[in-house]
């Protein structure tokens, strides 16, 4: 049994936090019987997951590290927080958001529709 599998007779963690660690030891080498074991989950749901998700062995480089490692994207507001510059661009997407939902007029619809078509 590996330190990251889960001993028994304790509570589970989130579904997210399984299927993170089923991943993990999927793409480090271990078969699907074996993660199922492991994590308690059937092996036809990693198979099915696997396939999926796209979870290839020979794509996942070991030096590489996992793209559940990386740093979480930045959100909306600290995007426009580090770049001043796009304040006026998120001010007219709240407008057209606005007008949309309070104020509904067709020359809005067709403005808006025109520029996320474009």
């Amino acid at each position: 049994m590996t330190d990251d599998a889960f001993p028994p007779f304790t509570a589970r963690p989130p579904a997210t936090e399984i299927w993170r660690r089923a991943r993990a030891a999927y793409l480090t080498g271990d078969s699907a019987p074996v993660v199922a074991e492991r994590y308690g989950l059937s092996e036809r749901s990693v198979r099915r997951r696997a396939s999926m998700e796209g979870w290839r062995r020979c794509d996942v480089d070991p030096r590489d590290p996992p793209p559940w490692s990386r740093p979480e994207p930045m959100t909306r507001s600290d995007f426009i927080a580090s770049q001043p510059e796009y304040r006026k661009l998120a001010a007219a997407c709240d407008t057209d958001s606005f007008l949309l939902l309070f104020a509904p007029a067709m020359d809005d619809f067709r403005r808006i529709a025109f520029r996320r078509a474009a």
